[in-house]
């Protein structure tokens, strides 16, 4: 009875000690995007998230905005690196989503790393975050 307690409670600290190492290992950020001085005169009511997340074997970001009204193609940065385009639907919603395991390329970003949205019409820049 003691021999099989001891193996699951060796079994039990491996699995945990797994686990913990895999936590370690993840890193997860969002930031909710806020309207600029500009984006809130044109698009009053847009509204705007970024997230990322890295674990050892890839990485993938992703940024939402929706109820965008007057703006067709958005373009999104991180820092002063573009990230992407993507096209504004019919309901006023774009989704920029980047995968590494989809052979997209997502740079490694930190607590702090600045998300920029602009109108890519424009140049007018519309949401703005940190993670």
């Amino acid at each position: 009875m003691y021999l099989k307690r001891a193996l699951f409670f060796s079994a039990a600290l491996m699995i945990l000690g797994q686990c913990s190492a895999q936590a370690q290992t993840r890193v997860r950020l969002q930031a909710d995007l806020s309207l600029t001085r500009l984006g809130q005169q044109v698009e009053a009511l847009a509204s705007g998230k970024a997230k990322y997340e890295a674990r050892a074997n890839f990485s993938k970001f992703s940024c939402e905005v929706e109820d965008l009204v007057f703006v067709e193609t958005i373009a999104v940065y991180r820092g002063g690196t573009l990230l992407g385009f993507a096209d504004v639907d019919g309901q006023g919603f774009a989704d920029l989503n980047l995968d590494t395991r989809l052979g997209h390329r997502v740079p490694k970003m930190a607590a702090g790393n600045q998300i920029r949205v602009f109108d890519f019409d424009t140049g007018a820049l519309i949401f703005t975050g940190r993670l």
